[in-house]
């Protein structure tokens, strides 16, 4: 039998579980950071991912990637744990969730628990979406600033 590498090659990718795929509760963009996060996850469960990568292999943008990331802590899909040195990247886990067990699509397995993040989540979710987003508002201001003299310099 002939192999066709080319075939291969252009079904390689991401995959969403079907445990996962089936959820109403999870935005599909979640869906997709979650299959690229499983990607990279270590015998421990645990995931090192840079953001700026993570959201252009998803066709995203980083600050969009950052909220996927809330909503996947939030229904306890992922435990982001402490955030590096670096605010452009991100130390997760994987755990084990009772959704794996049943996919029935806009059940949530008879919980009460209304997803909220809780204590510690909260605020280090909120420091790695605050780090990052100054970073990105300071970034985009120099960019735009080198544009504005760029344009005014070219058409002198």
């Amino acid at each position: 039998m002939k192999h066709n590498a080319r075939a291969y090659l252009a079904s390689a990718g991401a995959f969403v579980p079907h445990w996962l795929l089936a959820r109403t509760e999870i935005s599909h963009g979640a869906k997709l950071t979650y299959a690229s996060l499983a990607q990279k996850v270590d015998d421990r469960g645990m995931v090192r991912a840079h953001l700026a990568k993570l959201a252009a292999h998803i066709g995203s943008e980083v600050l969009q990637v950052m909220l996927f990331l809330v909503e996947l802590e939030k229904w306890g899909l992922i435990e982001i744990q402490s955030p590096p040195a670096e605010a452009d990247s991100l130390y997760c886990r994987l755990p084990d969730h009772p959704w794996m067990d049943r996919s029935e699509p806009g059940t949530t397995n008879g919980s009460s628990d209304s997803g909220a993040l809780k204590g510690n989540q909260r605020h280090t979710v909120a420091r790695v979406i605050l780090t990052h987003t100054l970073g990105w508002i300071s970034s985009a201001g120099r960019r735009e600033r080198r544009l504005v003299t760029g344009s005014l310099t070219a058409s002198r």
